[in-house]
């Protein structure tokens, strides 16, 4: 009997887990052309900061592993890196912050520069951080979700707030909402008034923007997340790679796309918490779907789950 009742509270536990778990912040009432942010609305979000100076964002995918571009660390450099969580001002105090070292780095094996791809990192934590209202993971994609095309996403970071303008003190974190642009329509922005190398956007990479630019990340927001929310949960759907200048008319920003890194990324962190789509469907070589609605799965939808929500109320009305 007494390990019947072990088993029925364990599951309850699972099933509030699941509840309270990724992609859910607690508080949620400049990038080129954003605004401040508000304390706390952005908990995954990562500071990575080579000695005492911000070079990247970064997220926070569980309570050990940060998730960032390839291009942002190297591991010559593991004893200089320390990432921040909770921050909100790079020049105040956040006493809601933690922070750590860095105990190892993995990059893509086939990243060569961001131009050419698999611009993707991921970092893990000497000491792992403890989850808050300020410090939470963002939920991941799984390899066959696909959001709808010109669907609303955001970009948070403490970067440029214009091409060679810095953030102003005290370094508040930046907020700016962008679209999701198809792979061939951005192709062919980015053709526009190009010279002869124009940009090849590769199926592992998405673009985002809004029409006349003005609108975008920018140097020191590499690394950090695009995200979109569904489900009552924020997921991230892309990492800031690279782009032609900031903000420029026909110039989208480019991202990693993270549902086509998810293998490569379950085979190195476990326990992670991803989203599915509740209709599985082909993938489209836009990286998005053209006049789809929204049909997305739920986090943690298991029978696992559904069985300890049905114990749980079992032994809550016993």
């Amino acid at each position: 009997m007494k390990g019947l009742l072990a088993m029925f509270l364990a599951s309850c536990v699972q099933w509030v887990q699941c509840q309270d778990s990724c992609g859910r912040p607690v508080i949620s009432t400049r990038i080129v052309g954003g605004q401040d942010s508000e304390d706390g609305r952005w908990p995954w979000q990562v500071s990575i900061h080579e000695i005492s100076m911000h070079v990247c964002g970064g997220t926070l995918i569980s309570n050990n592993w940060v998730l960032t571009a390839a291009h942002c660390v190297s591991k010559e450099k593991i004893p200089l890196y320390i990432l921040y969580f909770g921050r909100y001002q790079q020049q105040s105090v956040n006493s809601n912050e933690q922070h750590s070292k860095v105990l190892q780095i993995i990059r893509h094996e086939d990243y060569v520069n961001e131009e050419n791809g698999n611009d993707i990192a991921l970092v893990n934590l000497m000491s792992p951080v403890v989850s808050s209202d300020f410090i939470l993971p963002i939920c991941l994609p799984r390899s066959d979700l696909e959001i709808p095309c010109g669907a609303n996403c955001w970009i948070t970071g403490w970067g440029h707030i214009n091409e060679g303008v810095s953030l102003q003190s005290p370094g508040t974190l930046q907020e700016v909402e962008v679209n999701l642009i198809g792979r061939g329509t951005c192709s062919s922005l980015m053709q526009i008034g190009a010279s002869s190398s124009v940009t090849t956007i590769t199926n592992k990479m998405l673009c985002a923007g809004v029409p006349g630019g003005k609108k975008d990340a920018c140097q020191g927001d590499s690394g950090g997340p695009l995200v979109y929310f569904d489900n009552g949960a924020w997921m991230q759907v892309g990492i800031v790679s690279f782009g032609e200048g900031c903000g420029r008319a026909n110039r989208p920003g480019i991202y990693t796309d993270v549902a086509a890194f998810q293998s490569w990324i379950t085979r190195r962190v476990s326990g992670l918490q991803l989203v599915s789509p509740a209709v599985p469907a082909l993938p489209s070589p836009e990286g998005c779907r053209s006049g789809a609605t929204v049909s997305m799965g739920v986090l943690c939808h298991t029978l696992g789950s559904l069985f300890s929500l049905l114990l749980c109320i079992l032994i809550l009305t016993d």
